[in-house]
């Protein structure tokens, strides 16, 4: 790795611990945080990621595009593609000991590259830079519920024993800033920077390419990974009641609980005849788009979102949103760029699909036009970068003030 840092280097180093990264097609949302982040903020920073080999939990095969075990240069970043059998306390520290970073970023908490590190640093063996921690909705309520005793476990232990000490917390929203609190105390430092879209971001597409709209048939999207928490199972029930016209239902995503994935196939079969329904699997970002651009709403249920790419990616080319309460997206319904629905009210999803079913072509359109609107104020706010940019120089800000966080000097390497 030596041969690849030139000491007279001087941008910031920012090392990312993370389990999934490009070429990833469908490890969702977290993979594109990083991802994101690199692709905006390269020109500033110099970033090394620490990934698995392989796509997703729902592909494990091992990259064929990549050297394993091994730096690769990958959208912007030197990107090192570890074996599952290479992850270890001793792993990460040597691969950190090697870059001997600025900051380092752990997109997650429950993770094992992001544990491993956390265990690293906390056993004392080696001096480590300002942590910045993604908790990426790691600590919403629903999150929690899952694998429950498992999680609350660990975090009842993590406190004991001060694994996060020190740490600077990256919460997406302001919701994502109560949940930090409700786990590690009012008094952790925390700091809200929105996840990016990518710097070359779709651009809003407009209503002249959206799908015709008629009253009495509607084309609705799911896209999300087959788990429990994205909610596919309710937002089947909550159509199960719509006996009228012509409704198409596409899920898009990779299955990745196969009990709960049955769950919603008996149901499937079970919906009337009026309803049909496509399932893709995984498929590329690309792809996605595609689908979005031929559908008339996005349908997303989830019981809770840390940001929700794909919502921003459907507004972005004029498809409205059916989205769930529980994603930290704002005033949608304000703008008319969509329905957000609560949970607790499986009715009022069955009547608003029922209205998007029933909805003629102009107020469609002008739905439509909002949703692209929307997108695009989102996109073009210079508050998204200002917010990152303020995350990082804190964390080097803090760092440069205590010198026991620093890891060896620069002239050293």
């Amino acid at each position: 790795m030596s041969n690849t840092l030139s000491a007279g280097n001087t941008k910031p180093r920012v090392l990312i611990y993370c389990d999934f990264y490009l070429p990833s097609k469908t490890a969702g949302g977290g993979m594109r945080m990083v991802a994101n982040l690199v692709d905006r903020f390269n020109d500033r920073y110099d970033f090394f990621v620490v990934t698995r080999n392989y796509d997703s939990r729902s592909n494990r095969v091992p990259f064929d595009v990549v050297k394993t075990n091994e730096w690769n240069t990958h959208g912007g970043a030197r990107v090192f593609y570890a074996a599952d059998d290479m992850w270890s306390r001793r792993f990460c520290k040597r691969l950190y000991d090697e870059i001997r970073p600025d900051i380092a970023l752990l997109n997650s908490m429950f993770s094992t590259p992001a544990v491993n590190f956390m265990l690293a640093r906390w056993s004392g063996k080696a001096e480590f830079s300002p942590v910045v921690i993604a908790p990426c909705g790691n600590l919403s309520t629903a999150a929690l519920r899952n694998k429950s005793l498992r999680k609350r476990a660990f975090l009842l232990l993590a406190k004991a024993i001060g694994l996060y000490s020190k740490v600077i917390w990256k919460a997406s929203t302001s919701v994502e800033k109560k949940e930090i609190e409700s786990c590690f105390g009012i008094n952790a430092s925390i700091m809200v920077a929105p996840d990016l879209p990518g710097k070359e971001a779709v651009k809003p597409s407009g209503p002249d390419v959206r799908p015709q709209k008629i009253s009495g048939s509607v084309r609705l999207a799911f896209v999300a990974r087959v788990v429990r928490i994205k909610n596919l199972l309710y937002l089947l029930q909550a159509l199960d009641p719509v006996r009228t016209g012509v409704v198409y239902l596409t899920i898009i995503g990779p299955v990745e609980d196969r009990e709960y994935w049955q769950k919603c196939l008996r149901l499937i079969g079970d919906l009337p005849p009026n309803i049909t329904v496509e399932v893709t699997g995984g498929v590329s970002p690309s792809v996605v788009m595609e689908h979005l651009r031929r559908t008339h709403f996005l349908a997303h249920a989830t019981l809770n979102e840390n940001f929700g790419y794909v919502v921003l990616e459907s507004l972005t080319v004029g498809t409205p949103v059916v989205l769930s309460d529980q994603v930290g997206w704002q005033g949608i319904d304000e703008m008319s760029a969509g329905f957000v629905l609560p949970l607790t009210d499986k009715n009022k999803w069955t009547e608003t699909i029922l209205r998007c079913l029933e909805m003629h072509g102009t107020e469609f359109e002008n739905m439509s036009r909002a949703a692209s609107e929307y997108a695009r104020a989102f996109v073009d706010d210079p508050a998204l970068d200002e917010a990152t940019e303020n995350l990082l120089r804190t964390a080097l800000h803090d760092g440069a003030k205590d010198g026991s966080l620093l890891g060896p000097s620069r002239s050293e390497i």
